[in-house]
C-alpha cells in the first residue's frame, strides 16, 4: 500500500452501491481518500452513481464490488492519503497487516503500534479510520471476542454493519484468531 503524506487538491465523489448500504468514495488525482458509508436505509437519489473516470477509480471500484460480492479481496495496491495524527495514522496502517477473514483485539493493535496500554486510544483512532472496508477496521474486536465499537458516533446500525462485513467474510464472533495471541510482534 502506498500512503501520501501531502493534501490532495482536488478530489471527486463515486457513490457505490452495496448489500450493506450506499457508500460515497472520495479520491484525488493519485490516491484514495475516503469511503464513507452512508447507511442502510439511505436513499441515494438517481443518477447520482457517477462512472469512475481514472484507472485509480475504476481498480478501487472493482475491488470493492468483488469484496461485497464475498471475493477475497486484498486492497494494499491502492495509494491512500491518509490524515489524521501521527498515532491514528499509525492505528490505520496497522490495519492492513490484519488478513481478510480474521480478526484481532485492540491490545493487539495497541502493542503492534508501540503503545501496549494504549487501547482506549485504539478505538479511538479506529473510530475515525476514513477508510473503513479497504483499512479493516472491522476486523478487530475486544479480547473476549466481542464487536467492541465501530464508526464513531454511528451508534448500532454501525455495529450491524461490522458484524455484516465480518459475517461477509466468514468470520466468527467470540473467536479471536490465534494468530492474535501468537504474533504481538
Amino acid at each position: 500500500m502506498a500512503l501520501r503524506s501531502e493534501r490532495v487538491q482536488s478530489k471527486r465523489r463515486l457513490w457505490i452501491s452495496s448489500p450493506q448500504g450506499a457508500w460515497c468514495l472520495e479520491s484525488g488525482e493519485d490516491a484514495i481518500i475516503s469511503l464513507n458509508w452512508q447507511g442502510e436505509t439511505s436513499t441515494v437519489p438517481p443518477g447520482i452513481f457517477e462512472q469512475p473516470e481514472t484507472a485509480l477509480e475504476h481498480q478501487t471500484l472493482a475491488l470493492l464490488h468483488r469484496y461485497f460480492q464475498g471475493e477475497t479481496v486484498a486492497f494494499d495496491s491502492l495509494p491512500l492519503q491518509l490524515t489524521g495524527t501521527p498515532f491514528q495514522q499509525a492505528v490505520c496502517k496497522a490495519l492492513a497487516d490484519i488478513p481478510y477473514g480474521e480478526t484481532r483485539s485492540y491490545q493487539w493493535m495497541a502493542e503492534r503500534v508501540g503503545r501496549p496500554r494504549a487501547t482506549r486510544a485504539v478505538g479511538g483512532a479506529l473510530g475515525y479510520n476514513p477508510l473503513p472496508v479497504i483499512l479493516p477496521c472491522h476486523r478487530v474486536i475486544t479480547s473476549a471476542g466481542g464487536l467492541g465499537g465501530f464508526m464513531s458516533g454511528r451508534g448500532t446500525d454501525a455495529l450491524g454493519l461490522k458484524a455484516g462485513l465480518l459475517a461477509l467474510e466468514g468470520t466468527t464472533l467470540g473467536v479471536v484468531s490465534p494468530l492474535a495471541v501468537l504474533n504481538k510482534g
